[in-house]
């Protein structure tokens, strides 16, 4: 380094060999340090990756054992049984004894003496709906 007098004061100068050698230094400390920074990046995103598979595998088989369980309950539902327990529980349906099927023909007497009803005898139809205005 070179010295310069500034009021009977000797001040020394930065000389331009010293500016290099922080340069080379900085760039020899980036150099090095770049690639390890590179590389926790793409650990910790690979990281990440894994964490948000492993949810993603969880909740497949969360899905997997809702739909076996649906499977399940829909089997159960649409089995004869299954229709039976409905129609009688949820919309109050009865067996009737096979007298009682009437099939929109009327019943014939049990009787044998009483009076045949008249062949042409048909049941009313159903009023048809219509429009409403």
């Amino acid at each position: 380094m070179t010295q310069v007098p500034i009021g009977n004061r000797p001040i020394r100068l930065p000389d331009r060999r010293s500016s290099a050698e922080v340069m080379r230094i900085t760039g020899l400390i980036f150099g090095v340090a770049a690639p390890f920074i590179a590389y926790m990046w793409v650990s910790a995103s690979q990281l990440k990756g894994e964490y948000h598979l492993s949810r993603l595998v969880e909740e497949r088989r969360q899905l997997s054992r809702d739909h076996e369980r649906l499977s399940l309950v829909r089997d159960a539902l649409l089995s004869p049984d299954g229709v039976d327990r409905a129609a009688r529980g949820k919309l109050g349906m009865v067996d009737e004894d096979p007298g009682e099927l009437t099939l929109g023909v009327p019943p014939q007497p049990k009787k044998k003496d009483a009076p045949a009803p008249p062949a042409a005898a048909k049941p009313a139809p159903a009023p048809r709906a219509g429009r409403r205005r």
